[in-house]
């Protein structure tokens, strides 16, 4: 099992395992409990004190941690000659850290990049409270509310709500306790560039923006 490619369930390689960690047993062999995959694992089957110097290098040099990350064999099954790991690399935050760190902070500033890797998930808690700006630096509002409708298996957003009306409606403050209503801005999902979520960023003139009062 050493070494063999690990592939997530969008078949994206995510490295190769590079430990495997056994778990003994009293009344029959050891199981086979885990993948580990990582740096520091690797350089540990070579010495020990490799391995705990690359730990002190990457933690007074490196913007990411490397630590290893162990992968359950619950989620694991062979796939040809690679192993298939039920994970999803992009949206695993202990996966790939020191290559995502270098796609956002290097290649997406690289001259002629285009933002090719753009990212395609995103958690809303990194949205709700962030200011939306137009495309030339303008501040419409912050987001303070997310609408969702199910269609089908799926709920998709609909429309972001910013403002204060917005805020008081996300604690279902109701309009009775205030006189006159609160305006609040309803931006469409296809209206709001989140691919960003630090710096929303409308696609469409502020005009174009329903307006309401909660």
């Amino acid at each position: 099992m050493l070494d063999v490619q690990l592939i997530d369930n969008a078949e994206r390689r995510i490295g190769r395992a590079d430990g495997v960690v056994l778990e003994l047993r009293q009344d029959g062999p050891p199981r086979v409990a885990a993948i580990e995959v990582g740096a520091i694992t690797l350089a540990r089957r070579i010495h020990p004190t490799l391995a705990r110097g690359l730990r002190v290098l990457a933690i007074r040099w490196l913007p990411v941690s490397i630590r290893s990350v162990r992968l359950p064999m619950s989620l694991c099954r062979e796939s040809g000659v690679d192993i298939a790991v039920d994970v999803d690399a992009h949206a695993d935050r202990r996966l790939l850290r020191l290559e995502k760190w270098l796609i956002r902070h290097v290649v997406q500033r690289l001259p002629g990049s285009g933002g090719v890797t753009r990212r395609r998930i995103v958690r809303l808690e990194d949205l709700i409270g962030h200011r939306v700006r137009t495309k030339t630096g303008q501040v419409v509002g912050r987001i303070e509310e997310v609408r969702a409708v199910r269609r089908g298996d799926d709920y998709e957003v609909i429309a972001y709500h910013l403002g204060p009306g917005a805020l008081l409606e996300r604690f279902a403050i109701t309009r009775r306790f205030f006189r006159p209503a609160v305006p609040m801005l309803i931006v469409r999902w296809d209206q709001l560039d989140i691919h960003r979520p630090e710096r929303p960023t409308l696609t469409c003139p502020v005009e174009a923006l329903t307006r309401r009062h909660g």
